[in-house]
């Protein structure tokens, strides 16, 4: 998932960088970080693990069933 996916992704959602932090159990500053690398910055760009559970949300899994 590129850096635009994600913000696309979260923003269908409907979350903010906090609320999409709070899911995945990271700081909002991380989530901010993914989704402005662009390749060209020493960062590693989207976590895959991240990646995977924003695509499983976007297929429908609400991860507050399961005391997210």
């Amino acid at each position: 998932m590129t850096p635009k996916q994600l913000h696309a992704a979260r923003k269908t959602l409907g979350l903010s960088r906090r609320d999409l932090a709070v899911v995945l159990g990271v700081s909002e500053r991380t989530v901010q970080r993914w989704e402005s690398t662009d390749g060209s910055t020493s960062h590693r760009g989207v976590n895959e693990t991240a990646a995977r559970v924003v695509s499983w949300m976007l297929a429908g899994f609400d991860p507050k069933e399961y005391g997210a």
